[in-house]
């Protein structure tokens, strides 16, 4: 199994395809892409999001990926305009609806008022993605779907998710795939 089958293995375990992934792996960008401006507030907002769906226990959570900067990355260069659009429409629409419950921005908010926003949303993107699936011309998943994806898929390609929590052998010379597995042991890359 080469490196594109294993993340690709791993956004199936994970829920689905992630989008923009086949061109992550080719070094392509995608056509009619454009550069994302995030503000340093948008950045701080998403590794916000990124530490509750991958919080800090014995090993380091999403934010010290900083997976805001390679949500923005990856957004601007492998997502479509059509994509983009529902990521950016979502980032504005997670502060509207922390407002709309608490009366304040998301970054206002207590951890467990975030993670209870986060918690409905998560439930709402299961509900409307269920509905438009396997619909010809759906439209993208929703943006909590996308943001999720990113996270996980991000942390778990970053240096900190592949040497502190996967068990990252490195080894000189050739790569071999088939490797024994035994009972206990974390993942290996």
């Amino acid at each position: 199994m080469n490196r594109k089958q294993a993340l690709q293995a791993m956004a199936v375990i994970g829920g689905g395809t992630i989008i923009g992934l086949d061109l992550f792996l080719s070094g392509c960008k995608a056509s009619g892409a454009k550069e994302l401006n995030f503000s340093p507030e948008t950045l701080a907002l998403l590794d916000q999001i990124g530490e509750i769906i991958i919080p800090t226990t014995h090993t380091p959570g999403a934010k010290a990926t900083q997976i805001g900067t390679f949500i923005k990355t990856f957004v601007s260069d492998c997502y479509t305009p059509q994509q983009q659009q529902v990521v950016m429409n979502g980032i504005a629409d997670i502060d509207k609806q922390a407002n709309s419950a608490y009366g304040k921005k998301f970054m206002q908010l207590s951890v467990t008022q975030q993670n209870e926003l986060l918690t409905k949303l998560d439930k709402e993107a299961k509900t409307e993605n269920l509905s438009t699936q396997g619909k010809k011309d759906a439209p993208p998943p929703h943006y909590f779907t996308l943001l999720k994806q990113l996270t996980v898929f991000g942390y778990f390609t970053s240096e900190i998710g592949q040497t502190e929590v996967l068990d990252y052998r490195p080894v000189p010379g050739s790569w071999n795939g088939c490797v024994p597995y035994k009972k206990g042991e974390k993942y290996f890359v």
